[in-house]
């Protein structure tokens, strides 16, 4: 946790406190706490700038309670969800947000870390998650603490609301889809790594592949996607009795005429090596169907779900692509 040490100033809004600290220790981020009776929603302002007036750039995460930095001894505070962007050019443009996941301290160390960055209650257990972490993992939720947040800082007079930019990753691009659809103040939306489609529907599909690669049999094939139709049978018939099943019942998929739907431009970015890639091709059918000409689509080849290259079958790390593929979005979303 932070160091109570630490100078805090207090704004207060209807219904909730927000308290904003000047800098999280060993950078140079504004750290902002949204209080309310049910829920404490932490944010970041990365490399603040708050004597200059500058639009908001939202930036939702991918699934799994990653907290926002890691503090590892020798390494000192790292940023997790920003650390691949190329954050000097994102904040000459833009007051470049993140919000940290549900019940998940805003710094964690080693002992509270998996070896994907992960918070876990016990590192002792495999994707050990506290229970009110699974409760708290619903579209929903996130939808509704990211337009907290967006109301707060719509009413600072260091942001310009002419410009409401959103972006998301993976699971975070489904939490934008559904803020493009849903809030007519964002401005334009960056979906990357990201699915029209549910989680079970997906799997379907990615079976469905392995057979036409011949990495299974069609009878093995039928014995796997039996599985799945029964998985989203218990997901119906489930009354809340297994919070595990919660992100299951609320991440169902916008769907592509959901999606085709959407007023907002949409920037819609993938590597054709990430895993369901290749349903991002039928997004443009849809799009020109509704009439929703305000999009580009874009591939990346050879880059996985993470941007990173795919050499011999495996990712490159040392040559993430990160940083140029989200700079291509904030070089559109300014054009547009």
């Amino acid at each position: 946790m932070l160091k109570s040490t630490l100078i805090f100033f207090a704004l207060f809004l209807i219904g909730s406190q927000a308290k904003a600290q000047e800098t999280v220790p060993g950078t140079s981020d504004a750290l902002f706490s949204l209080k309310s009776k049910k829920d404490t929603i932490d944010f970041i302002i990365s490399n603040a700038d708050l004597k200059t007036k500058k639009p908001i750039f939202l930036f939702a995460q991918g699934s799994m309670p990653i907290p926002l930095y890691a503090d590892i001894p020798g390494q000192g505070i790292t940023s997790l969800p920003l650390g691949n962007f190329d954050l000097k050019n994102m904040c000459k443009h833009y007051h470049v947000v993140v919000i940290s996941m549900p019940e998940t301290p805003v710094v964690v160390g080693p002992d509270h870390l998996t070896p994907w960055y992960a918070y876990t209650p016990d590192t002792s257990r495999a994707n050990a998650m506290l229970d009110e972490f699974l409760l708290a993992d619903n579209l929903e939720n996130y939808v509704n603490r990211a337009n907290k947040v967006l109301s707060f800082l719509s009413k600072q007079k260091w942001v310009d609301n002419s410009r409401l930019v959103a972006a998301g990753h993976s699971q975070g691009s489904r939490i934008v889809a559904q803020l493009a659809a849903t809030n007519p103040k964002i401005t334009h939306a960056g979906l990357f790594g990201f699915s029209a489609l549910g989680r079970v529907h997906e799997r379907v599909w990615l079976n469905y592949k392995e057979a036409m690669k011949g990495s299974v049999s069609w009878d093995e094939l039928d014995k796997m996607q039996q599985q799945q139709y029964e998985f989203q049978q218990q997901i119906v018939a489930d009354k809340g009795e297994d919070i595990g099943l919660v992100p299951w019942k609320s991440f169902k998929g916008i769907g592509f005429e959901g999606l085709a739907k959407i007023k907002t431009p949409l920037y819609i970015a993938y590597g054709t090596e990430d895993k369901c890639a290749f349903l991002n091709e039928l997004i443009p059918l849809y799009f020109i169907d509704a009439g929703k000409t305000n999009y580009e689509v874009k591939r990346y080849p050879n880059l996985e779900h993470n941007y990173f290259p795919v050499v011999n079958g495996q990712p490159d790390y040392e040559h993430g692509k990160w940083a140029e593929v989200m700079n291509q979005f904030v070089a559109w979303a300014l054009k547009n």
